[in-house]
């Protein structure tokens, strides 16, 4: 609950930091094809969903603008992601115990529906 209430949190700050800004789109300077780990060992953090690894110390490649970026590459049940778009961030969440919304890029906009796990939704997966 927690890690809930402290992402909520976060995402409202940087929602209003880029509206503050004039943003209408995010123009991230940093997106290279391999993550750097200066430590040479991935982060992992508790709750995360499935594959959850975090690397530290990304560095510049190259300039790109993102319209919507799918953290979890499409449709992906069994695994928690992110879609991030000029709106913001949207987590993939368990609607109850039985339903995920899971949620897309195409066509480079965002889109969000709802499905039916086979057995439970767990940190926003099915499992």
């Amino acid at each position: 609950m927690k890690n809930k209430v402290f992402f909520i949190l976060i995402s409202f700050a940087l929602i209003n930091l880029f509206f503050v800004s004039g943003c209408s789109r995010y123009n991230l300077n940093s997106i290279p094809s391999k993550p750097d780990n200066s430590t040479g060992q991935p982060k992992t953090y508790d709750n995360a969903g499935d594959n959850a690894t975090v690397y530290s110390n990304i560095t510049k490649t190259e300039n790109k603008t993102i319209e919507c970026y799918d953290s979890d590459n499409g449709t992906a049940y069994y695994t928690f992601g992110w879609v991030l778009d000029s709106e913001g961030n949207h987590t993939d969440e368990c609607i109850n115990y039985k339903m995920v919304k899971e949620n897309i890029c195409r066509n480079n906009s965002y889109y969000s529906f709802t499905y039916r796990c086979a057995n439970a939704c767990s940190n926003g997966a099915c499992r």
